[in-house]
């Protein structure tokens, strides 16, 4: 399948976003793999602040987003089953795979201009 994204609001490529998905399985735990995953990739997905700090810039990078097995059963698929690398807690997914405090803020300079 191709990715037909449009074009960055600030002239960089924007990319789909993985969704990696750990199962329990051997003495390995799944948590502690995501996070090994997480630091080994930290270059592809770790977004930059905004020249004004406002919000990550993402442009560039591709968003990852892990879940176990039993998150998505646990929590349902619209709850907060799914963690984006470098972000605090789970989320549900159309959060996780979006970027809110930059949709705010561009919401908020279109309002003011």
């Amino acid at each position: 399948m191709r990715w037909s994204a449009p074009g960055s609001e600030f002239g960089r490529d924007v990319h789909p976003p993985v969704l990696l998905v750990f199962h329990q399985l051997g003495p390995r735990p799944a948590l502690r793999q995501m996070d090994k995953v997480a630091n080994l990739t930290d270059r592809h997905w770790r977004g930059e602040w905004n020249e004004y700090g406002e919000f990550h810039d993402y442009g560039g990078c591709v968003p990852i987003v892990a879940t176990t097995l039993e998150w998505p059963r646990e929590y349902g698929p619209y709850g907060a089953a799914f963690w984006r690398f470098g972000r605090e807690g789970r989320q549900p997914l159309r959060q996780a795979i979006g970027n809110p405090r930059r949709d705010a803020n561009l919401a908020r300079r279109r309002a003011e201009a």
